[in-house]
């Protein structure tokens, strides 16, 4: 039976035929598992048109391709499939669409179809050429990690229009340009964590409505400008941790500091100098806030700061 399996495979699966349930088979370079959904793995040296062939006119829940060696994705590849979520893990792909025939998108057929996207260790993600991608309408959520993506551009967001959560770790992120989350209207949660920013500007994330969780911990954040966090009536998780904040500006946070339910700043230099921290006087902390220590001065070193006292207010 086992034999007759991976000849179905390797020869293309007839269209009525369907997998029983719980099942698993393995052709030479792909694993197929359904139980109760069709996941499919497939390791390095694996044919990337004769599998989508395959899956053809086929629910296929996961497709997890490892090791993918070309530098463009095929336009129209994945034409006639049905994939609800793709992992590229450690491609090679250097600029993803093929210069010689931009019209046609690298993930055409799935533009209503994939819900999903995650990238894994794709070393050269920074030089994608999304702006020859067609906007992937049913897409809701984005992984990028251990990746080099190193910066966050503007049309690198809007080939996913309805995104509602964008997770992308440890990428070596550096900026991000202006405005480049400003026409995402349905996003819920951003995960910047592990990455390389020095300073948040408004233009990044002030004025999302829908967004309640912002994660920019393990960053090397100095500076956050006055209203980064204005117009975010939403929001209730925000992790700055273990970054290199040394004040707690009123005009950055006052505001998020009554919203937000959940507000991570413990391991950051924080400096507890008065009267720069008089308005935290009577206010209720968020909790974890509170977590948080002094860094400065002499006398206060590791005080905790939901314990100061402002008799010097």
């Amino acid at each position: 039976m086992m034999i007759l399996l991976m000849l179905f495979v390797l020869a293309g699966l007839p269209k009525t035929w369907c997998l029983p349930s719980c099942s698993e088979f393995a052709s030479l370079t792909c694993t197929y598992t359904n139980c109760p959904s069709l996941v499919v793995t497939c390791n390095p040296g694996f044919d990337l048109p004769s599998v989508t062939k395959t899956l053809k006119g086929r629910k296929v829940e996961i497709l997890h391709l490892k090791g993918y060696d070309n530098p463009v994705l095929p336009g129209g590849v994945f034409t006639g499939n049905q994939i609800k979520k793709l992992v590229l893990e450690s491609p090679t792909i250097k600029i993803l669409v093929n210069p010689e025939n931009t019209q046609v998108s690298p993930f055409a057929g799935l533009e209503d179809q994939l819900e999903v996207l995650e990238v894994i260790k794709a070393k050269d993600a920074f030089s994608w050429m999304w702006e020859h991608v067609a906007p992937l309408r049913t897409l809701k959520k984005i992984i990028f990690s251990e990746s080099g993506l190193f910066y966050i551009s503007d049309y690198f967001l809007k080939v996913f229009p309805n995104i509602m959560v964008i997770d992308l770790q440890a990428c070596n992120v550096h900026w991000i340009d202006k405005n480049a989350f400003r026409h995402l209207k349905d996003i819920r949660m951003i995960s910047l964590k592990r990455n390389s920013l020095k300073k948040i500007q408004p233009s990044y994330f002030s004025g999302q409505n829908k967004l309640w969780d912002l994660d920019l911990s393990y960053n090397q954040i100095e500076i956050i400008q006055s209203k980064s966090f204005d117009n975010m009536p939403e929001l209730s998780s925000l992790h700055l941790d273990n970054n290199k904040l040394t004040e707690l500006d009123f005009k950055t946070f006052h505001g998020v500091w009554k919203t937000v339910r959940h507000l991570w700043l413990h391991e950051n230099p924080l400096h507890c100098s008065y009267p720069d921290i008089c308005w935290l006087k009577n206010t209720t902390y968020p909790m974890f806030a509170g977590s948080a220590k002094c860094s400065f001065p002499k006398k206060l070193v590791n005080r905790n700061i939901a314990f100061l006292e402002f008799s010097e207010c």
